[in-house]
């Protein structure tokens, strides 16, 4: 701020060296001595008064090449140092301009002897408490003996001047000390501490001498007299007595004191800092869009989001005196703000970097470093001069996002985005202000949208059925896992043991009924099967023969895995994944038991499953030893053996001990032929040789052991008697 001269009152101002005024009561105050009688001591007059001539005062020249037309020239009369004549001494008391000290009667001085010059200790020259220090006679200024800091000692005087900048160097120049102290006639002549004073340019804001420049260079030069916090010092001028709430300068306690304050209060620009490149207005020169840019549409709440604060891209001081805020800038250069990126900027991220060169940045989450742009058209390094063209729906994330995003279509626009982000997107596809509540860009995912009808399994929008359609339709909010997600909320909360909800780590969890092997007669939800399950019409393929395969009757109960990859848990992939859900088909474990050249297969159009071991694909060769009664020795008889290889329909009746085979089988020797030893006897039931099964004539009735039947082996343990031993 500009100022006239100011005067201290009763102090000495110090700035690396201090100067001091020196108001000198001089005169010998004296007739000139009478019969050799000493002189008497008088009251001094001030230096600013010639003092009246004496007999030993006022009337005496000084050699001009020499300290006494130095000191003659400042004021001082030879009196000061010689009471009368040629004698050295200082029976005259002198009293400096502040009150604070006098010359001392112990002052001395010291004769020149031989190459060692004359030196005096006196109290001109350790003014205001600073020890005394000898002064050689004739001292070129500005050398040693005569440096600021040579008389004005900075230790003692900082220590009585507290008001004075503290920065001052033992070792400061003169030229330091006169950055801020007019150093004239003053200094010895008792005209008081007179600092240096600001042009007019420093309260012009259109010349380039205007304080703001200066400041926004580095506080570090108004500090030096005004006090690290401005509030005035030795100057007695605080900076706060125009830059306050109301002042004729803008308020230090608020953003706008130094930038920016054109579109609103938070200091962002387009106004620029003053005096560099940015705004004209400012003194800035040409333009920079750069130091513009899109300032007022982060601090400003948008169509696509809150009010952003600055400590988002930087770090925020609390006060312009904050470390680094306002940093030393070399002439020359021009001072940079510092990109930081905070708070939403690295949610989620930790590397988003600015280059100024391209004026863009990237990797932030604001601008969807943590989303798929899932297409051509994403903008997730924005151009931070490019305004409103860096910012629209699909510019930090795809519409929609990619998989496993629920794949909508947004061609007729975005109100479908509502359903799941009712919190986000109205129904017209508009983005909710934050002021109305909305929650776009506030470092969540925002999916908060099922009604009542997702609960409700009357409803054709019961859960079931878009989970049926795909585990991709849940996870995106609620997790790979279920276990929550952005959204929070576990799947499992209601799907657990003793839950209100079927148990995910159970095959009913989503289809069957009976016991824990999700086998239909119940299909899976909204599918044709089970109109009790929102299945419209029941399809009796999708239920078919499954609790019958389950059911230990004609032999131990199937795991699923002979006709399907059986999953590990819902979320096993390949488990519920088409749109259109349609059980697939894989045949396994005992079904693929079959003769080389042939696989187990499946026809959903007629039903029925053809070629697996279940259902007689098999062949094999029996061997058994007979008794050759001519050479009176046992021989080995092979006979082939083979299943119908039937066709079952998955929906027709129940099989029977002809399905899979002959009853009994054909083309076994004597065994099935009905004639096999004494049929009286029952030589020919299955239960004599087969452990497993039980007939009646010879026909077989009923499996008394399932698990030795459809196990893969041809179970033979014949029931041997006495009888058997005449062919056997």
């Amino acid at each position: 701020m500009g100022r006239s001269s100011f005067r201290s009152q009763g102090g000495v101002a110090l700035a690396g060296c201090v100067a001091f005024a020196l108001v000198l009561v001089l005169g010998c105050g004296e007739s000139a001595p009478k019969n050799g009688a000493a002189p008497k001591a008088g009251r001094a007059t001030s230096a600013a008064t010639a003092a009246t001539p004496t007999a030993c005062a006022g009337a005496q020249t000084c050699t001009s090449t020499d300290a006494h037309a130095k000191h003659q020239a400042a004021g001082f009369d030879c009196v000061a140092c010689h009471p009368c004549g040629g004698k050295f001494g200082f029976q005259v008391g002198y009293t400096f301009s502040t009150g604070l000290t006098t010359i001392q009667a112990t002052d001395s001085y010291t004769a020149a002897s031989g190459t060692t010059p004359a030196t005096c200790t006196v109290a001109c020259h350790y003014p205001m408490g600073s020890p005394a220090a000898p002064i050689q006679w004739n001292a070129a200024a500005p050398g040693t003996d005569l440096a600021c800091v040579r008389c004005h000692d900075v230790p003692t005087l900082l220590a009585k001047f507290p008001g004075h900048p503290q920065n001052v160097s033992p070792g400061a120049t003169r030229a330091d000390c006169e950055q801020c102290h007019l150093v004239s006639d003053q200094h010895t002549q008792g005209g008081g501490v007179v600092l240096q004073s600001h042009p007019a340019s420093w309260m012009t804001t259109t010349d380039p001498g205007f304080h703001a420049f200066s400041a926004d260079r580095g506080l570090t030069a108004c500090q030096t007299c005004h006090l690290k916090d401005l509030s005035g010092g030795v100057t007695k001028v605080a900076c706060t007595n125009c830059h306050k709430a109301g002042g004729q300068a803008n308020d230090f306690a608020t953003c706008t004191a130094c930038h920016g304050g054109k579109d609103n209060g938070t200091g962002a620009p387009p106004g620029a800092i003053w005096g560099y490149a940015g705004d004209p207005a400012r003194g800035g020169g040409a333009g920079d869009p750069i130091r513009v840019g899109a300032h007022t549409a982060h601090v400003t709440a948008g169509q696509f989001g809150p009010a952003f604060g600055c400590e988002v891209c930087h770090v925020k001081p609390t006060s312009i005196f904050d470390l680094n805020h306002i940093d030393s800038v070399d002439p020359g250069n021009d001072p940079m703000a510092t990109v930081t990126f905070g708070g939403l900027a690295v949610n989620g991220v930790t590397t988003p970097t600015w280059s100024r060169s391209n004026a863009t940045c990237n990797s932030t989450y604001c601008h969807g470093a943590t989303t798929d742009v899932n297409g051509v058209g994403g903008i997730k390094n924005p151009s931070w001069t490019g305004g409103s063209s860096q910012v629209f729906c699909g510019s930090c994330h795809g519409v929609p996002p990619a998989l496993p995003h629920i794949q909508m279509d947004t061609s007729k626009g975005f109100g479908v985005c509502s359903g799941c982000h009712a919190l986000t997107v109205d129904p017209t596809g508009a983005i909710i202000p934050a002021s109305q509540g909305g929650k776009h860009l506030d470092g969540l995912l925002e999916a908060s949208g099922h009604d009542a009808t997702w609960m409700d399994t009357t409803s054709s929008n019961f859960h079931a059925f878009a989970a049926d359609r795909g585990i991709q339709n849940c996870t995106p909010c609620h997790g790979a896992d279920l276990a929550g997600g952005s959204v929070g909320t576990a799947c499992t909360e209601c799907h657990k043991a003793g839950g209100q909800a079927n148990d995910f780590a159970t095959c009913t969890a989503c289809h069957g009924n009976g016991g824990t092997t999700g086998a239909p007669p119940e299909a899976i939800w909204g599918y044709a099967g089970d109109p009790n399950r929102g299945g419209g019409t029941a399809d009796p393929i999708r239920v078919g023969a499954h609790t019958k395969h389950l059911a230990p009757t004609l032999t131990t109960a199937f795991d699923c895995s002979v006709c399907h990859v059986k999953p590990t848990s819902i979320l096993s992939a390949g488990h519920i994944d088409d749109p259109t859900p349609v059980a697939t088909v894989t045949f396994g474990g005992i079904a693929t038991s079959v003769p080389p050249g042939t696989s187990p297969s499946w026809n959903r159009g007629a039903a029925a499953c053809a070629s697996t071991y279940c259902h007689g694909n098999y062949a094999g060769v029996y061997a058994y030893n007979a008794w050759d009664w001519g050479a009176d020795a046992p021989y080995t008889v092979y006979v082939n053996y083979k299943g119908n290889n039937g066709t079952p329909n998955w929906t027709g009746g129940p099989m029977t001990c002809g399905s899979c085979h002959g009853n009994p089988p054909p083309g076994t020797g004597t065994w099935h032929s009905g004639h096999h030893g004494n049929s009286g006897d029952g030589y020919n039931e299955c239960q004599l040789c087969h452990p497993d099964a039980f007939s009646v004539g010879g026909v077989g009735q009923s499996i008394t052991n399932p698990a030795q039947h459809v196990n893969g082996i041809v179970e033979v343990t014949p029931n041997w008697n006495s009888k058997c031993f005449g062919c056997h």
